[in-house]
């Protein structure tokens, strides 16, 4: 799969699936966070909303989130209505590309269970979002009763280190760029 970043894998590489209102926060975000950041690309079934948010990241606009999760983008930002999380969720776990979710993980907690299956079986990072402060869980054992940390005081305004420390968590140390943060 071909990758959206640069050869030097300095910067982050970002799709963002959903153009609502969510989404456009999280577009906002990204583009205070550059260079260390890059949106690859906006999908929303709206072809003008993706358009427009993909023009205001310097990204490509798509009306299908498959095509754009094979960019190969380092994270998908999933920002749609909750019962279409379980399956932009197993997308993009199946294409091995980190997750972070807004609220709610799932509909139901079976899709919940199926989300977190599919990020384990791909070796996926999997990161629940709530507009004012990031909640990460680490899996270890069910959903319900995993064992949460909290990352960083806030997630907006969207500069803030608890942003960063999301997408931290997300890809791990590989980025230099974003290892950095804090500093």
């Amino acid at each position: 799969m071909p990758s959206a970043s640069r050869t030097d894998g300095s910067t982050l590489t970002v799709a963002i699936v959903g153009a609502g209102q969510v989404g456009q926060r999280h577009g906002q975000a990204f583009a205070q966070l550059s260079p260390d950041v890059c949106v690859a690309g906006v999908a929303d079934v709206d072809e003008g909303r993706a358009a427009e948010l993909a023009a205001t990241c310097g990204a490509r606009a798509f009306t299908d989130y498959r095509a754009l999760l094979e960019l190969g983008p380092d994270i998908t930002v999933i920002c749609l209505p909750h019962h279409l999380h379980r399956e932009a969720g197993l997308a993009a776990a199946a294409a091995g590309i980190h997750i972070l979710m807004e609220k709610p993980l799932a509909h139901t907690l079976e899709d919940a269970h199926a989300i977190v299956d599919g990020c384990r079986q791909h070796g996926v990072r999997l990161a629940v979002g709530f507009l004012s402060t990031a909640i990460v869980s680490s899996f270890s054992g069910h959903v319900n009763s995993s064992p949460v940390a909290r990352l960083g005081p806030r997630l907006w305004p969207p500069t803030s280190l608890g942003y960063r420390a999301a997408l931290m968590y997300l890809v791990g140390s590989g980025k230099s760029a974003i290892r950095a943060v804090g500093s």
